[in-house]
């Protein structure tokens, strides 16, 4: 069932605290040592009278624009940061999903098998009209991949019905509402089309779910 907007913010919050906590104690540590105790080690080098290597003067010039510049280098250590914790939510399965409802308008299909195989059964049932609701088309293959075809495998949709099954248990009898993961992107698609069109069964599903 798919992840609330609480759920996926509380999940992202304990996801996060440790990777700030890096990030801030890295920047405090850069931003104390180029602006308190490079300073003092410039004091020293002048000192010396004598021409400093070529990495130190890059040392010196980067705390003095640390020092002069402060604000600019928290306010990019702020966006490093806030950039970094973006592309780790985005990369996490709740953040991607979320991310992706909100920008693309979508949501994500609501995978429950019997649900999906009572939304299908119904609509290829004939109705009152002598009409089923749900349609294979014939016509609707353009071309069939010949690859599959010398394999043996399923090239349609249609194809793939007859070895939609029930994945067996280890006493072989079929266990319900997991299905033989083998040839059956179709019927998923399928599956996952006609319950999308009936947002009360994806409801009435979900809470089922919740109930066992």
């Amino acid at each position: 069932m798919p992840l609330s907007f609480a759920e996926v913010q509380a999940k992202f919050k304990s996801a996060m605290i440790y990777p700030v906590m890096v990030i801030c104690v890295g920047i405090l540590l850069v931003m104390f040592f180029m602006m308190v105790m490079m300073p003092k080690f410039i004091e020293i080098f002048n000192g010396f009278n004598i021409e400093l290597p070529l990495p130190t003067r890059m040392l010196i010039a980067t705390s003095n624009f640390f020092t002069n510049f402060w604000c600019i280098v928290i306010g990019a250590g702020v966006l490093m940061a806030s950039f970094i914790l973006f592309k780790r939510f985005q990369s996490s399965p709740a953040g991607g999903r979320k991310l992706d409802e909100d920008w693309s308008g979508g949501s994500y299909a609501y995978k429950s098998v019997s649900v999906g195989l009572q939304a299908v059964a119904e609509r290829l049932r004939v109705q009152a009209d002598g009409k089923p609701r749900l349609y294979i088309c014939r016509d609707a293959l353009v071309r069939r991949d010949q690859d599959l075809v010398q394999r043996g495998l399923p090239s349609s949709t249609l194809d793939e019905i007859p070895g939609y099954v029930w994945a067996p248990a280890p006493d072989g009898k079929p266990v319900k509402d997991h299905p033989l993961k083998i040839n059956d992107h179709g019927c998923d698609a399928l599956r996952y089309m006609c319950v999308d069109f009936e947002p009360k069964r994806r409801v009435v599903g979900a809470a089922r779910t919740l109930a066992r």
